[in-house]
């Protein structure tokens, strides 16, 4: 199911990347368990210790910038084990190998999940037992360690799917990072702007702000958050829709495309009509932006709608020089 031969592929080209994402857990538990130890016990005996004590451990586990850094990192990764190959002639070489497209498939797919895996694993488990050790054991009652462990591990997991999908849809590296990081935040960035054209027009922003399930349960970042009890089963169920639809796209796709913005082309027409429209809401967003906030509704609606003609052109430029190259 799984030959050796593309276990030690992926671990050749990926080696680095895998190191790295170790270097940054590392970084994210045990050193910054040990340098908060350091510093909370110059202020175990201040006044308002007890209330900051609990957010001091939450944060601890959460990561905080490290676990951003992390989601970078395997976004990388993906693209190290799907995009770099498609803009080298490692791909048609790829492909001429005695295997499956399916075992291609899962092979890069299961070894990021245990690089990722086993890295977040050995990392938090030494930050917990950092803290177990030390005379701050005590404040690990204040979290719900298992949670605090899956959480963020689910928000890696669909990061990862979501990654290795727009890598399988695109045909070089450099489509398939910037997609990835843009579709990390595309729901929510699109309802903010939608709220805000909006609101500009006399409606009621809290109409679209208020959806709960796009702007807190798709937020994947918001799974950092260990202080929250939100449902870890919907960054698993996604991931595995993700990891679907990847698999799909995988065996179907055509080396010819190697190169190209898009390895489907009937995706053209719904990126033809995503990019520009969404480009020209954010140009409007950031030009109507200038305007005094008491300024008259005229005045924001006039420079609000030149915006967004004005993006609306260089958008549509763009995206017609990204599907015709």
């Amino acid at each position: 199911m799984f030959p050796k031969a593309l276990w030690m592929k992926e671990w050749k080209h990926t080696k680095i990347i895998s190191f790295a994402l170790l270097v940054v857990y590392i970084l994210a538990y045990p050193v910054a368990a040990g340098l908060s130890i350091d510093s909370w016990k110059a202020r175990q005996n201040s006044l308002h210790w007890s209330e900051q004590s609990i957010y001091e451990i939450q944060s601890l586990f959460s990561g905080e910038l490290y676990a951003v850094i992390g989601v970078i990192v395997i976004v990388l990764l993906a693209g190290f084990l799907i995009g770099l190959e498609k803009n080298t002639k490692r791909y048609d070489f790829m492909m001429a190998l005695p295997f499956s497209r399916t075992q291609m498939f899962l092979t890069k797919y299961f070894y990021g999940l245990i690089v990722i895996g086993s890295t977040y694993a050995i990392s938090f488990l030494s930050g917990y037992l950092v803290i177990v050790q030390s005379e701050f054991s005590y404040l690990l009652s204040e979290i719900n360690m298992l949670y605090a462990f899956f959480s963020p591990l689910a928000m890696y997991f669909v990061i990862f799917s979501l990654a290795m999908l727009v890598g399988t849809i695109t045909g070089e590296v450099k489509s398939q990072t910037v997609l990835s990081f843009i579709f990390l935040i595309y729901p929510q960035a699109l309802f903010v702007l939608i709220a805000s054209m909006v609101d500009l027009h006399g409606g009621d922003p809290g109409s679209v702000y208020n959806d709960n399930f796009i702007m807190e349960d798709m937020f994947w970042f918001s799974y950092l958050n260990i202080g929250t009890d939100q449902n870890v089963l919907i960054p698993l169920i996604f991931g595995l829709i993700f990891t679907g639809l990847a698999w799909f796209a995988f065996i179907r796709s055509s080396s010819e495309y190697c190169g190209e913005f898009l390895m489907f082309s009937q995706l053209h027409p719904l990126f033809a009509i995503l990019i520009p429209i969404s480009g020209a809401l954010l140009g409007s967003f950031i030009v109507g932006g200038v305007v005094p906030y008491d300024a008259g509704q005229g005045l924001k609606m006039m420079v609000y709608w030149i915006g967004f003609i004005i993006a609306l052109f260089f958008a549509f430029k763009i995206t017609k020089r990204l599907l015709n190259r």
